[in-house]
């Protein structure tokens, strides 16, 4: 079996524990776990994608992707984490359902 088929399933299996983790989980911890796997190995799957040709831009191409998706990636992310905990800290809630205070 070639191995970018393999890294390929595994990447596809990573994105489906991602969105089982957004879906059924109750704490803020864990939901940003869950959104970082699912985050991550959607840039890695669409890298191996592009990475999948044969041709030397392309290569260079998914390369520069990975790069720039997981610096901005890994920006966004740290910025939502600390606002989504003084946010949490402000209401004094420990899960997600406990912000039904800011409805008004």
């Amino acid at each position: 079996m070639n191995f970018m088929l393999v890294y390929m399933y595994g990447l596809i299996l990573l994105i489906s524990v991602g969105i089982y983790g957004l879906l059924s989980k109750q704490t803020w911890a864990k939901i940003l776990i869950s959104l970082e796997i699912l985050a991550f190995s959607t840039i890695s799957l669409v890298a191996l994608l592009i990475l999948g040709s044969k041709s030397p831009e392309n290569i260079a191409l998914g390369e520069t992707y990975i790069i720039l998706l997981t610096v901005l990636d890994s920006s966004i992310m740290g910025i939502f984490v600390a606002c989504i905990f003084l946010v949490l800290k402000k209401l004094k809630a420990e899960k997600p359902a406990l912000l039904k205070k800011l409805k008004g």
